[in-house]
């Protein structure tokens, strides 16, 4: 157990002998009640003996990292945006699970694309993965796990607390046991969700929710109990579709990026190749056909 373990445990402990002693205290005097007071002995022995269990299976968590001030913080900073109130994740969940590994199964073989941790990061999810499962697998054991085009992953393993919008899904994707799986109620906005569990204050509440520090672990428990803060529905919807909307130019740029780079490397072979007079007018050309303006 650490010292904040330690701390946790007396707090509780000095909490309940105090009121104990306070028991103690109304004890009838002796002489004037045995009978009383060998009744009342035997109550308190057997409260007093309560308290290991009372301490010790709450729910309390005992590692001192859970019981920094960086997390009252947050939560303070949530409250004084003035939410209309504050929930927990699951009352917006129609389902939360995560996927597995199939038992004994080569991952280089099958027709379904496996993701994991690695491939989901904020506000992004990388499809290019060589890890593969069957469709056996994905229609059977890994069913619950089916992704569907407005569905939120989030890493729960490792590099815990990414978490994503799944859009434009076209082909069969499942996911392992470091993702889990977030199905919201109809009429609620993922992008929001996505938004704040990504924010700085979100990711506070998720490494405070987490357990371990070199390989930290969300659980499943523990996500549901996640406090996410409620405003107007207009204003929620609002906050979304600008998320999405920057996402969505993220995604643009970043896709431009990669096509100039790959125009770039062919110029540049083409230069060597051919002469540079050549492989400039092509690369005006490729320029032109993907809509990239290097003059702006």
């Amino acid at each position: 157990m650490t010292l904040g373990g330690l701390r946790m445990g007396s707090e509780c402990h000095h909490h309940y002998a105090t009121h104990y002693r306070n028991q103690w205290r109304s004890l009838p005097p002796y002489p004037y009640g045995e009978a009383s007071y060998a009744k009342r002995l035997q109550e308190l022995a057997l409260h007093s003996h309560s308290v290991q269990n009372i301490c010790f299976t709450r729910g309390d968590r005992f590692d001192a990292e859970h019981y920094q001030p960086k997390y009252d913080q947050a939560l303070e900073k949530i409250n004084s945006l003035n939410p209309i109130k504050i929930i927990h994740l699951e009352d917006i969940l129609i389902d939360i699970t995560n996927g597995h590994t199939p038992l004994r199964h080569d991952l280089s073989i099958g027709d379904v694309k496996f993701l994991t941790a690695e491939h989901i990061h904020d506000f992004k999810i990388n499809y290019e993965t060589q890890k593969r499962i069957l469709v056996s697998h994905h229609q059977t054991e890994l069913k619950r796990t089916h992704l569907n085009n407005g569905d939120i992953l989030i890493t729960i393993k490792g590099r815990v607390g990414n978490a994503a919008v799944i859009e434009n899904l076209n082909q069969l994707v499942n996911i392992n046991q470091d993702v889990a799986l977030l199905r919201l109620k109809l009429g609620f906005n993922a992008y929001y969700l996505v938004g704040f569990l990504n924010s700085q204050l979100g990711k506070l509440l998720i490494e405070k929710a987490s357990t371990g520090q070199i390989n930290p672990f969300l659980s499943l428990g523990a996500l549901r109990k996640l406090s996410i803060p409620i405003f107007s529905e207009s204003r929620m919807q609002k906050l979304g579709i600008l998320i999405k909307s920057k996402v969505e130019d993220f995604y643009q740029a970043e896709l431009k990026s990669k096509q100039l780079l790959e125009i770039a490397k062919t110029g540049v072979e083409r230069a060597i190749e051919t002469d540079e007079a050549i492989a400039t007018a092509w690369i005006n050309q490729q320029l032109e056909a993907v809509g990239i303006n290097l003059s702006n």
